[in-house]
């Protein structure tokens, strides 16, 4: 009888031994997954120090839920706690809400291709711009053939580009040519001090190239003259003793009638140019022969003369002519 007793006794502790155990357990159980739940920071509010909230929005308190309840309710916010870290496939949102999936360590974000630099258009190389054309009357020009320069030491060349030519080919230097491109009778009356500190005992001038009219009128002959004329007379009044030579127009190739058509009156001027000269008594010098004499030395112009016309024939045909 106290056999049975005792039976029934150790029988009942062990209900509530195990009773005991399993009210622990679901304490226990309700504690770790409200410690994990204030880890991930699950719950509004739960960061800001109040209660969180279940699925419906209210507030509710472990204190007043039973165990079950509180299991079941730290059940359901542990699987939302997973979904939220559990990324989404792709091509699906994430739910609104929930925190973006974050790539562990090892993961890398995959990189767009990078799109290759377009290469600078290639520059193009400077066009080669023309050679300078030199001037007129180049400084310390190096002479070419002394032998001119003995016999024309006495003598200064001015003029235009048909004389121009005598110091680009560097035949005489400076201080016997002074010549410009383009140059008219009043380039002469510029260059008189140049004139009075060489003190030469013969001048050759040679102008009219530019000065020849399209028109052909005799006006405008005489209007050419005029000028020259008083430049002459300014020279001679500088200089007495002074031997003026003054070189007529070089004739032309017909060809260069196409482009300066007025150059047909080229005799013209050279007529009233040595009358001119009659008239202050100065010399003229005739350029027409020796010019006619060698065609082949002609520019392909048909007005300007080659290099080897001046150092072989009309430099010499000047000098002759000066002694």
């Amino acid at each position: 009888m106290r056999q049975g007793t005792d039976n029934r006794r150790k029988k009942k502790a062990r209900v509530y031994f195990s009773v005991i155990v399993g009210v622990g357990g679901l304490f226990l159980l309700a504690l770790f997954f409200w410690a994990e739940s204030r880890l991930f920071g699950l719950g509004a509010g739960a960061d800001a120090g109040g209660s969180p909230e279940n699925e419906a929005g209210t507030d509710w308190n472990a204190d007043t839920l039973s165990a079950e309840e509180l299991e079941r309710l730290l059940r359901a916010e542990k699987e939302e706690a997973l979904a939220r870290l559990t990324p989404q496939p792709s091509g699906e949102a994430a739910p609104s809400g929930t925190a973006q999936p974050t790539l562990s360590p090892t993961q890398t974000e995959p990189t767009l291709p990078v799109r290759p630099t377009e290469s600078a258009e290639p520059t193009q190389a400077p066009e080669p711009t023309a050679a300078a054309k030199p001037t007129a009357t180049p400084t310390k020009a190096p002479v070419s053939d002394g032998s001119y320069v003995k016999k024309l030491a006495d003598t200064m060349i001015l003029g235009d580009s048909l004389v121009e030519a005598v110091s680009y080919y560097h035949l005489l230097d400076d201080r016997h040519v002074i010549a410009k491109i383009g140059a008219r009778p009043d380039h002469l009356r510029e260059n008189l001090s140049q004139i009075a500190a060489v003190y030469p005992v013969n001048v050759v001038l040679h102008y009219g190239n530019n000065c020849v009219d399209p028109s052909g009128s005799p006006e405008r002959v005489k209007s050419f003259i005029s000028q020259y004329r008083k430049v002459i007379m300014e020279l001679q009044e500088q200089q007495p003793s002074l031997h003026i030579y003054v070189s007529g127009i070089f004739p032309v190739q017909e060809s260069a009638y196409q482009h300066s058509p007025e150059l047909k009156y080229i005799g013209d001027y050279n007529q009233a140019l040595r009358a001119m000269c009659e008239e202050l008594s100065v010399t003229y010098i005739d350029n027409d022969e020796i010019v006619n004499a060698h065609p082949n030395q002609v520019e392909p112009d048909g007005v300007h003369m080659t290099r080897g016309f001046y150092q072989y024939y009309w430099l010499q045909f000047i000098a002759d002519i000066v002694s």
